[in-house]
């Protein structure tokens, strides 16, 4: 059996100082980012599609979310947030009602639908482009989005389109009548507290 070979005291007090100063460059040396976490406002989110050749308007609300702001630049850092399908509104109560059943958003099995980023890439002072993933019903995506954001006042307002295919995430089928892809516009406004 091999004995145990132990440094002199001296050496193993170098060892453990030497230690103690990487732990303590690295510690002092790693960047702290503190964010700020603003709750977005209740909102909606606008979208267009194309039925029989005409534009159909609507709108779904319950936008629930936050924002992650760098305390010191003021950057975006990251976004997330949920809608509720449940709220969707075209102006034709009947074509409402369908949009909330299985063959759409089944909105009974599925009542949120959720947007958080992956990234997001500062392309000038307002400007940005975010990967997100977009989850409807059970299926997600990642959708890059250009977008805006700026500060008034205590206000932080995020403006963004983009488009989907519906059928990416089997809401409704194939149709020659009605378009597959779907123009989403959100602005959203948060306060710092």
């Amino acid at each position: 059996m091999k004995k145990k070979r132990w440094l002199p005291l001296s050496n193993r007090c170098k060892t453990m100082k030497g230690l103690f100063l990487i732990i303590l460059i690295c510690t002092v040396s790693s960047p702290i980012v503190a964010q700020q976490q603003i709750q977005f406002e209740p909102s909606t989110a606008n979208f267009t599609i194309k039925n029989a050749g005409l534009k159909v308007h609507g709108t779904v609300g319950g936008l629930e979310g936050f924002m992650l702001l760098d305390d010191q630049s003021t950057d975006l850092n990251q976004v997330g947030g949920t809608i509720d399908p449940e709220t969707i509104k075209t102006g034709i109560e009947l074509r409402d009602k369908h949009l909330k059943k299985r063959d759409y958003f089944n909105v009974k099995e599925y009542p949120k639908i959720i947007m958080t980023s992956t990234s997001l890439k500062k392309n000038s002072k307002t400007k940005y482009t975010g990967n997100f993933d977009l989850t409807i019903k059970d299926i997600k995506k990642s959708i890059a989005v250009p977008f805006t954001f700026s500060k008034q006042g205590d206000s932080y307002i995020l403006k963004g389109r983009f488009s989907i295919n519906r059928l990416d995430f089997k809401l409704g089928e194939k149709s020659l009548i009605l378009s597959d892809n779907v123009d989403i516009e959100m602005e959203i406004k948060g306060v710092a507290k």
